[in-house]
């Protein structure tokens, strides 16, 4: 060691550059790791937090409104019938919209359409972004759609909708056969108007007319139906699950044989929106792999510096092993003197470079230093295979 020393102070640049070497390759692997957990860290949270929509669509994926579905699709989803296989667990924030037209509207003939929505997605028309703007009374806002209450809004305008006390009375029938009519009558509460998407139509919570439904004896009939993934990760098990019930959406809308829930073939089609996902996924997988990269790009300027090192430092040193051999030192004390010389600087370099990180990741900074000793061993060998006659020439 005190030899060592000895030799720094005799060539201390060559020593100050190996070891600066070192530390700056300690920095950028430890900086090349943090960014890599960081981005792992992002990969992790997008799987957990970018929204999967699924919807159920016609079997070309492009209609998925006025599906005309039956009740049994959309207990797929919330797992309330005994079927053999299940969504329920798979898909959280449910959104579905089920539509009945009124036989009269205050004691009036009229074609209005009421739409039960659990939010205001449900209806295209009714998106802020497709030109619709809700002005909701004092107290009330977009949740009471999610409710039970006996609700509803009505289109800017349409003050005949109101029966002067602030509410609408609507009026449902349902012909079971010839000689049997069901009846209904709800009274919903006026709680804001609409702006823009259809005129015709009042908007209420989904619970509101399922009631209608029942009261009728009719069978639920689901207009828009879609859900958000509930987790990211079990995306491909999903698609697995919904094979059982749905068809992925093709642009020709191919028939595929079904055989169950009184269909000869698949009805439906679930369209899986997952685009978000993915390219999200794919910018950060490009990243960790570019990371990678770089990292196996510094363990290569690793050898060769090792090499290149090596080899100048024996170039200007010549006369200095041929001494050392001279006074009988063996070719393998030669080298491990060199050896512990270099290494010496390496490893106070990585002590200093990697000291703000912890010397994290340990294992790739210690890939780096034995890189780096093959490669000053490799030109350490070439070297020493000379004989001491030659070596003199060369020095002369």
């Amino acid at each position: 060691m005190f030899f060592t020393i000895k030799r720094f102070k005799r060539a201390p640049l060559p020593a100050v550059a190996v070891l600066l070497f070192s530390a700056v390759i300690s920095v950028i692997i430890c900086a090349l790791h943090a960014s890599n957990e960081a981005e792992m860290r992002n990969y992790e949270e997008v799987y957990r937090t970018v929204p999967v929509e699924v919807s159920v669509t016609g079997l070309t994926g492009t209609k998925s409104n006025d599906l005309e579905a039956p009740e049994w699709v959309l207990d797929i989803f919330t797992g309330e019938k005994n079927l053999p296989v299940l969504l329920d667990g798979y898909v959280k924030d449910i959104q579905v919209m089920s539509s009945h037209i009124a036989y009269s509207v205050n004691g009036t003939d009229s074609g209005v359409i009421l739409h039960g929505i659990t939010s205001r997605s449900c209806d295209q028309l009714l998106r802020p972004e497709n030109g619709c703007d809700i002005l909701w009374f004092e107290g009330y806002d977009e949740t009471v759609f999610g409710g039970e209450e006996m609700i509803c809004i009505i289109p800017e305008g349409k003050s005949a909708l109101d029966n002067g006390n602030g509410e609408v009375v609507l009026n449902f029938k349902h012909t079971v056969s010839q000689t049997e009519i069901n009846e209904f009558q709800c009274t919903l509460k006026i709680v804001g108007t609409y702006i823009g998407g259809d005129k015709s139509s009042i908007y209420c919570p989904f619970t509101v007319v399922d009631r209608i439904y029942g009261a009728l004896g009719e069978g639920l009939i689901i207009d828009t139906l879609s859900a958000t993934l509930a987790d990211n990760e079990r995306l491909q098990e999903f698609r697995n699950i919904m094979k059982y019930w749905f068809l992925e959406p093709t642009p020709l809308g191919q028939q595929v044989y079904w055989g169950r829930m009184g269909y000869s073939y698949y009805p439906y089609a679930l369209d899986i929106d997952d685009s978000i996902l993915q390219k999200t996924a794919d910018i950060l997988q490009n990243s960790i792999r570019i990371n990678r990269i770089c990292t196996a790009i510094i363990f290569v300027i690793s050898a060769v510096a090792g090499f290149l090192i090596g080899f100048l430092m024996i170039r200007n040193r010549k006369r200095d092993i041929a001494l050392m051999r001279i006074l009988g030192k063996s070719n393998v004390a030669v080298y491990w003197s060199f050896v512990l010389e270099q290494m010496s600087c390496i490893i106070l370099g990585i002590i200093a470079g990697g000291a703000y990180n912890l010397w994290r990741p340990i294992n790739r900074i210690a890939i780096f230093a034995m890189i780096y000793y093959i490669g000053l061993s490799a030109a350490l060998a070439i070297f020493l295979r000379k004989n001491l006659l030659t070596t003199i020439k060369e020095d002369e």
